[in-house]
């Protein structure tokens, strides 16, 4: 076996496409109105999990967590060293006592 290391992985390519990749395709297209390529469907479904693991992908991967971490980190800092500002307490109404007035008669 040879390897191609301009393309290794070619032997994908070469190959027919599978009945389920067939099936696939026609869904996409009836779904999405998208004409897709036959080939690029069977291409994408057969290596995405290795394009994940791959090492390229885990670095970018990598980076966007740094990057993200490094964003909080960041707002945490600003969070932490602006003033702070309390809030007044709003004072509750002191209840008063309703005191009767006399009427004329209680008077006398």
């Amino acid at each position: 076996m040879t390897i191609n290391k301009i393309a290794p992985r070619a032997a994908q390519a070469a190959k027919p496409i599978s009945h389920l990749m067939s099936e696939y395709t026609a869904w996409l297209k009836a779904e999405t109105g998208y004409d897709v390529d036959p080939m690029s469907v069977q291409l994408s479904g057969v290596l995405r999990g290795t394009f994940q693991k791959s090492a390229g992908n885990q670095k970018r991967i990598a980076a966007v967590a740094t990057r993200k971490a490094a964003d909080e980190k960041a707002r945490a800092e600003r969070k932490a060293a602006a003033p702070k500002v309390e809030k007044p307490v709003a004072k509750k109404p002191v209840a008063r006592k309703v005191v009767a007035k006399a009427t004329q008669s209680e008077v006398v």
